[in-house]
């Protein structure tokens, strides 16, 4: 057990870290404390179409306190500024499907709901037809 959690930590920090060498990104930070970050990795030649793009995986974000949705969108408003002069003109930013609060504030900034994912049981589903799906 202890070298699983080493390696994970391993894992997690060097994937972590990674996010915060990039040039594209802000932090949020108010009386000493860090409210949110935001970053990117960025310059990806045909993301989502033929121009340059952004990424935001969802370890390279994070908002807490009050008016999450606020800092959010400050967060992007720089982070997008800086990408725009390097001419990035598309961006993605992963959230946790629950997070009502910060994907209301990521359409009122115009971003789309690309994919959702769900866990679900498929055996409680039955196909058009009536008999029982192929998962039973």
């Amino acid at each position: 057990m202890k070298y699983y959690m080493r390696r994970i930590t391993k894992i997690l920090t060097a994937s972590i870290s990674s996010i915060f060498k990039v040039n594209f990104g802000a932090i949020a930070v108010e009386r000493g404390k860090l409210l949110g970050y935001l970053s990117f990795w960025g310059g990806l030649e045909g993301h989502f179409g033929n121009v340059k793009g952004s990424y935001s995986p969802l370890f390279a974000n994070a908002i807490g306190g009050e008016n999450r949705g606020k800092t959010l969108s400050l967060l992007f408003q720089y982070a997008s500024e800086q990408m725009i002069k390097d001419e990035i003109l598309s961006f993605a930013i992963c959230t946790y499907s629950h997070d009502v609060e910060l994907k209301e504030s990521l359409i009122m900034n115009g971003f789309g709901i690309r994919c959702s994912d769900a866990i679900r049981n498929n055996r409680l589903y039955r196909n058009y037809e009536g008999r029982r799906n192929l998962y039973n």
